[in-house]
């Protein structure tokens, strides 16, 4: 038997369009905290899917033209409703979950491409998963 798949995933179909993006902070709302980790999981996996990543390179262009908006558009709504409904479970996570989610991120995306992306830039400044003092990390041991 062959496995089947899809690409992009159903769950980034779902989220393409602005309507999905702006309908996953409503739902997620609802999730516990295991099902928040699984939405979190599925957007690291298939984060070079996403049209965000996809489509980024037509920020870079300087002519105003209407894909560089909506991709503009696309882009702040997934900033402003994807990414807040899920960061505060990467934030709150434990070091294992952080780790696993790096891991998994490194293996299944292009870190160059995405890294190239706006996406890639303003909300994960802002979390400060890493920022550590040596004092904490010590307690972690």
């Amino acid at each position: 038997m062959f496995a089947v798949f899809s690409d992009p995933h159903p769950f980034v179909s779902l989220i393409t369009p602005i309507k999905g993006k702006r309908m996953l902070p409503r739902v997620t709302r609802y999730f516990d905290t295991q099902r928040l980790q699984t939405v979190l999981t599925l957007l690291v996996a298939c984060f070079s899917q996403l049209d965000v990543i996809r489509d980024a390179q037509l920020l870079d262009h300087i002519d105003d033209t209407r894909e560089r908006r909506d991709v503009e558009a696309q882009t702040q709504a997934f900033l402003g409703n994807v990414m807040q409904s899920v960061l505060t479970v990467a934030a709150t996570g434990n070091l294992r979950l952080i780790n696993g989610l790096l891991g998994l991120f490194l293996e299944r995306n292009d870190v160059g491409v995405v890294a190239r992306t706006r996406v890639s830039g303003h909300e994960f400044a802002d979390l400060r998963l890493f920022d550590y003092s040596f004092g904490s990390l010590g307690s972690l041991f």
